[in-house]
């Protein structure tokens, strides 16, 4: 079993974070690493998931686009219904067989059910359509773990004013990959922690 590395993964941070003329006396609260610590213990929590936040794009994708499909083959279905039958259908108090004129009270109850029924429907089917438009996400092939990592390293960065950039000996990368190292007990390999932090920096 390898060594936990944590306590000296948070020193490497924090000496790559911190201004070299900062001086933080013994008895003071060091926030840098406090920073750092936090963003460990929360990439710790995502790991725990062992999947994308929002799960897998094309699931995604398939699961709404069905719902959507669903939920307007609904709309159709009530839009054709004769008035008979959609009064019934929000009628709960009536059985269809008395010919009765249903109390005021009960009519606007039939009223509210369908409103609330044909408003919830529009409702889903708008959201479906908004998330489709940007489906939620990581494709399949994503190291989703190396972007938690980047993205926490340039957080920490953007926090202690300094710009991420991809100089290969700049901060940004090596913060990076022990952070990733402190989430998953493993150093990344270069390239894909690389391409990770590309995609973060929108390059």
């Amino acid at each position: 079993m390898k060594a936990d590395r944590t306590g000296e993964i948070i020193a490497e941070i924090v000496a790559l974070l911190r201004d070299p003329d900062v001086v933080i006396e013994p008895d003071e609260v060091d926030p840098t690493k406090a920073y750092v610590k936090d963003a460990i213990n929360y990439l710790r929590q995502l790991n725990r998931l062992g999947r994308p936040m929002w799960g897998n794009r094309k699931e995604n994708l398939e699961s709404l686009t069905s719902v959507r499909d669903a939920v307007a083959g609904l709309q159709a279905a009530i839009g054709a219904m004769p008035d008979a039958a959609l009064a019934l259908l929000c009628a709960f108090e009536k059985s269809g067989t008395a010919e009765t004129v249903p109390a005021a009270q009960v009519q606007r109850r039939m009223t509210a059910r369908l409103e609330q029924l044909t408003g919830m429907l529009a409702l889903y089917r708008a959201r479906c359509d908004e998330l489709l438009a940007e489906p939620p996400g990581k494709h399949g092939s994503t190291r989703f773990r190396q972007e938690w990592a980047a993205l926490a390293a340039r957080d920490l960065l953007i926090v202690h004013n300094k710009q991420p950039t991809m100089n290969p000996t700049g901060a940004f990368l090596a913060v990076a990959a022990r952070l990733y190292e402190a989430m998953t007990g493993n150093e990344p390999e270069d390239s894909t922690m690389s391409r990770a932090c590309r995609a973060v920096l929108g390059q």
